[in-house]
């Protein structure tokens, strides 16, 4: 269950005379706009940028609610996938498996390295955040209605705080450095919700600090090995068995529901008289 869904539906058991309609257009690896020469565009993977192929996320905002109808609120996690980070993980990961110098010192995509291609591609994000920004401002459902931004949570620390060694094969080096990429990722978000006045919500990073992948049992976070055997995670189709590589790292329910209640929170003390 996904942590705005649960926020919602604590924000209407919150108050009996209030009723709320969730609408959710999530989609699975998406990201603000296409990248030039996408060959395939998938409906809902972007929230900008239609293509006559697919349909952007606005676009279906804007079908699915009734004429006149206005959001009350805007809830965006977006940023991580425009900078490529579950493609950056599993890179570091398989790179592990072999003696080689950390992933981040790696040439990658063409770059010298890595950890110059991720720095880039974090410092290019505020134009995009300014399109959407743009985009939300003459919407004719979202309007004037409050947008709230979420940061991303930490998935790299264990119980002790400390970076982990996930599954025996990632570095710690190299969980500190995805840290603190994240780190700057979440900069960008909280700058951008500064410029454009949207509402930063924060403090997510920090509950995970002792809840991340290597937390054990306390963990918030799905696991590499469990997400294949997990519904979805792993499934037939045309006669192969596929696995769903983004099902792990992602929150799992003590994680969504950490993540809900400062969703909630924040909501609350701006929708609540």
């Amino acid at each position: 269950m996904a942590a705005p869904r649960v926020a919602a539906l604590e924000f209407e058991w919150s108050d009996p005379q209030t009723s709320v309609t969730f609408v959710t257009l999530a989609c699975t690896g998406a990201r603000i706009q296409r990248t030039q020469g996408e060959a395939q565009p998938i409906p809902g993977k972007v929230l900008l940028d239609p293509s006559p192929a697919a349909k952007s996320q606005f676009q279906q905002a804007d079908e699915f609610l009734p004429p006149g109808r206005k959001a009350d609120a805007i809830l965006i996690s977006v940023g991580a996938n425009d900078i490529r980070f579950s493609k950056v993980l599993t890179f570091c990961l398989a790179s592990s498996l072999f003696r080689i110098p950390p992933c981040f010192d790696l040439p990658y995509r063409g770059a010298a390295s890595l950890d110059l291609l991720v720095r880039q591609r974090i410092a290019d994000l505020p134009p995009s955040y300014d399109a959407l920004a743009n985009r939300i401002a003459r919407d004719p459902v979202a309007g004037n209605a409050p947008v709230f931004i979420t940061e991303y949570f930490d998935p790299m620390h264990g119980a002790n705080a400390q970076p982990c060694r996930i599954d025996g094969i990632l570095r710690k080096t190299v969980a500190a450095w995805a840290y603190d990429r994240l780190l700057d990722l979440n900069d960008q978000v909280r700058q951008a919700a500064q410029q454009h006045g949207w509402t930063y919500v924060g403090n997510i990073a920090t509950r995970f600090l002792r809840h991340g992948y290597c937390a054990g049992r306390d963990s918030w976070v799905h696991q590499i090995i469990g997400g294949l055997f997990r519904k979805g995670g792993l499934f037939r189709k045309g006669g192969r068995i596929r696995g769903n590589p983004l099902a792990p790292f992602h929150p799992n329910p003590e994680g969504q529901q950490a993540y809900a209640q400062q969703l909630l929170d924040a909501i609350q003390q701006h929708l609540r008289p």
